[in-house]
């Protein structure tokens, strides 16, 4: 069969629900090179929900294309074409073997062969999320070890497959009838349709215990109180911090997980990562005992005392001991000094001479200075005083609000500086809103805001991730008017919701890039301006004033 004119099939790679996959060659290529061309089908064939399938799918193709050719361990995109109703994209052929394929094969995994895999594949989601992208489908089958160089791939992006869901509902508005993920690898948030850049950490978790215990996430048990899977008992060759990282990196709750792929990878690439916070509940000696059972050779059993030669020992001290607080109570019971009885008003503390410093054990000087053995007590303990909090970073005083943007239910790092060179130790998520403290320009030479979170929680973030609650735009007089739905990162999702307001129910939602008709302007009750908008397809609905740009009258 030949395809396009152009693509000559050979064999059926795979076939599921949106479509097969094939690998061809290219015949008009000198190299007449191998290709995968992956054949998607929409899930209904209505025209006019063709026509937005037919604008998604292109833009979803666009940012193919840029992940491919920015990235080695991303197929590169060759082409996409669409016919007879059905759409094609044309991508980079991996020579080599999936890891599902490995494991099924007996190929042997160890900690040391997945580490690499976890260090291999870190950096590809760092720059995916850095997009402004999410995987949605990380598991064995999806990620290639190049035989040319025994690297990881990671293949097949749930984006276009999404779009191919594409249908309207009953109020005549786009929205996607399907979940893109695998059933056991994603996590909860993104089966409920709202997936985040740590769900691909979770999903990255459960294929490295895969190739560890052999089992799929199905077969594996959890905790019927928490929801935690427990997999270690599966597992018992691994050390305790490699143990430990796989557990957090699978927790049920996303804010338990590690909260970014470049966290991640720092830990894994230490020589000895740290015990993440969600195992401090742990006790000293319960970790201490793991990480000598985590390193078996290095442990000399210690050897057994001389009972003989301790109990002879112990005698001695104590006879030293008795003759010494014999001498002290022969020299000082003659001399013991007069209890004085403290008036209840205070009296005036003398000031010590600059050159003498003054003791507590000094007494008065109209009393006789007895003479006594060297005190056998240990002075008083003095505490340090607290440490005097750090210094707050010196920048341009702000006051006012601001509200993390990015894209929906997407995470917002927050740096201790203002750099993304800096450690990251926590983030926060696109709609929070924050209390803006202090302005500078970063090392980068971009503007840098030090916020506060309602929690109390401090750090800094780039200016290009906040948008100011005064950036609502002026009154509009002139409806309707055309407009473009914009964001941050084409294709990403815009919600739509039923009323000006972001306590509004939002049943489905546009994609950056979306043409639409501004009909009305209004201001919600959280104070922002919203518009009401129209689709091609008629659907209407509210967007905020700061995802849409209306073009000229």
């Amino acid at each position: 069969m030949l395809l396009a004119n152009r693509y000559q099939i050979v064999r059926m790679l795979g076939e599921g629900g949106f479509g097969q996959t094939f690998l061809a060659e290219d015949t008009q290529m000198p190299s007449r090179r191998m290709c995968v061309i992956k054949q998607l089908k929409p899930m209904t064939s209505e025209l006019s929900v063709h026509q937005v399938i037919q604008e998604r799918f292109q833009r979803e193709a666009a940012i193919l294309e840029k992940l491919g050719e920015n990235h080695p361990q991303i197929p590169r995109l060759y082409a996409y074409f669409s016919d007879a109703g059905q759409f094609y994209l044309v991508q980079e052929w991996i020579e080599g073997k999936t890891l599902e394929q490995l494991a099924t094969d007996s190929a042997h995994f160890n900690e040391s062969s997945v580490r690499k895999v976890l260090l291999d594949l870190l950096p590809v989601l760092e720059f995916v999320h850095e997009q402004g992208m999410i995987h949605r489908d990380i598991k064995p089958e999806n990620i290639i070890l190049r035989n040319s160089n025994q690297e990881s791939v990671l293949i097949d992006y749930g984006a276009v497959r999404e779009t191919m869901g594409t249908v309207f509902n009953s109020r005549g508005n786009p929205t996607s009838s399907i979940v893109i993920g695998t059933p056991g690898y994603m996590p909860s948030e993104q089966a409920a349709g709202r997936p985040i850049p740590s769900s691909d950490l979770y999903s990255l978790g459960l294929t490295a215990i895969y190739l560890l215990t052999g089992k799929p996430p199905q077969m594996l048990e959890t905790d019927p109180q928490t929801g935690e899977i427990l997999w270690q008992q599966d597992a018992p060759q691994l050390s305790a911090e490699f143990s430990t990282i796989l557990t957090q990196m699978v927790r049920s709750h996303p804010r338990d997980r590690y909260a970014s792929a470049t966290q991640l990878r720092s830990v894994l690439a230490s020589p000895s990562a740290t015990i993440p916070p969600a195992q401090t509940h742990q006790t000293r000696s319960a970790i201490a005992t793991a990480m000598l059972a985590s390193n078996p050779s290095s442990v000399v059993a210690p050897a057994s005392p001389d009972r003989s030669k301790l109990i002879t020992m112990g005698l001695i001290g104590s006879g030293f001991l008795i003759a010494a607080l014999g001498i002290s109570f022969f020299l000082n019971r003659d001399n013991a000094p007069t209890p004085v009885v403290q008036s209840p008003t205070a009296s005036p503390t003398r000031s010590p001479s600059p050159s003498v410093q003054a003791s507590p054990l000094t007494p008065p000087p109209d009393q006789p200075i007895p003479t006594r053995s060297p005190d056998m007590t240990p002075p008083p303990v003095q505490t340090p005083p607290a440490a005097a909090p750090a210094p707050s970073p010196k920048g341009q005083p702000l006051t006012g609000q601001a509200i993390l943007a990015g894209i929906a239910g997407g995470q917002v790092r927050v740096y201790a500086e203002p750099s993304t060179r800096s450690t990251s130790p926590h983030y926060g998520l696109t709609g929070d809103e924050v209390t803006l403290l202090q302005e500078i320009k970063g090392d980068d030479r971009e503007t840098w805001y030090y916020v506060k979170f309602p929690s109390g929680a401090t750090g800094w973030i780039p200016e290009a991730q906040t948008r100011l609650d005064n950036d609502n735009p002026d009154l509009v007089d002139e409806f309707p008017r055309s407009a473009q739905l914009i964001g941050q990162t084409p294709g990403s999702r815009v919600n739509i919701r039923s009323a000006p307001s972001m306590s509004a129910s939002s049943p489905n939602y546009g994609l950056v890039g979306d043409t639409v008709i501004a009909l009305k302007q209004a201001q919600g009750d959280d104070g922002r301006f919203w518009y009401f908008v129209q689709f091609p397809s008629n659907a209407t609905g509210w967007v905020r004033a700061e995802v849409i740009e209306l073009t000229a009258p």
